[in-house]
């Protein structure tokens, strides 16, 4: 499968992948909403900017280890980021926006790389943390 991961351009989250620093991504919701169960090992990720009309993918990656959490309650979200705190890098607003998620789906990084960027038909609502499941990047290509 292939998948389009919207990044946040004010949490500068690409600027952060492509420094290095970042080799897990997290993504989480209060439901089992996408990418919750939809990423596996070896699907391949594209990472995107844009808004509800133009929207540009500028990186790739592979999915190492997924992991889909089970329900969380309390601390308990804080406490498995912070057990990932080295590979995920979240700065303080990151940190307090999913610490309070109770559903997180935490993703390795492999092979992660800037591409030369193409542009991609717009879907979804243009959120900087929509994520859409693709059977092959080629079905939106522009």
């Amino acid at each position: 499968m292939d998948h389009v991961v919207y990044v946040s351009r004010s949490l500068k989250e690409l600027d952060k992948l492509i420094a290095g620093g970042r080799s897990m991504l997290v993504r989480g919701s209060t439901g089992k909403k996408v990418p919750y169960g939809k990423v596996n090992a070896g699907d391949r990720l594209f990472f995107a900017t844009g808004n509800s009309t133009r929207n540009v993918v500028k990186a790739a990656a592979s999915a190492g280890e997924v992991y889909d959490s089970p329900k969380l309650s309390g601390i308990e979200p804080e406490c498995l980021l912070a057990g990932h705190a080295s590979e995920l890098q979240l700065s303080d607003v990151e940190m307090a926006k999913w610490s309070v998620k109770k559903y997180l789906t935490l993703i390795a990084l492999q092979d992660f790389s800037p591409i030369v960027p193409f542009s991609i038909a717009a879907r979804g609502d243009g959120e900087t943390d929509d994520w859409i499941v693709l059977d092959n990047i080629d079905e939106i290509i522009e």
